[in-house]
């Protein structure tokens, strides 16, 4: 454990460095549940509910060779959160705002096996 602690300190630490590149951005958490059925006109209603949340972001790009123009398109970006930094666990189809208002949606989510940083592949 004593490991794991001192690497996501590392983390942190490296997160600071990256002031140039960090942006403040709102994440945006979409929760749906299962539904409720009407017997009467057989329609299942979902409940979806959001919960907002401020934090800190890096935008990078993918490299040309992670390109396959499918999985990972030209346009998508990874985004790099450290743990530390967001509430809540970042689901699929979870929305992040930039500050220059582009909205991207989350498809793919990676957690480092220490837990120290979150990446999210999106899509605007």
């Amino acid at each position: 454990m004593a490991l794991k602690s001192n690497i996501q300190n590392i983390v942190g630490s490296v997160w600071t460095v990256l002031d140039d590149l960090r942006e403040t951005v709102t994440y945006k958490v979409y929760a749906s549940d299962n539904g409720d059925y009407n017997d009467t006109t057989g329609v299942v209603t979902r409940t979806e509910t959001t919960e907002t949340l401020t934090t800190q972001a890096v935008f990078t790009r993918y490299l040309k060779r992670e390109i396959d123009g499918q999985a990972i398109r030209p346009d998508d970006r990874k985004v790099l959160i450290p743990n530390a930094k967001i509430s809540a666990e970042p689901k699929v189809n979870d929305r992040i705002t930039r500050a220059d208002g582009t909205t991207w949606e989350v498809q793919e989510i990676q957690k480092d096996p220490l837990e120290a940083l979150w990446v999210l592949k999106v899509r605007q």
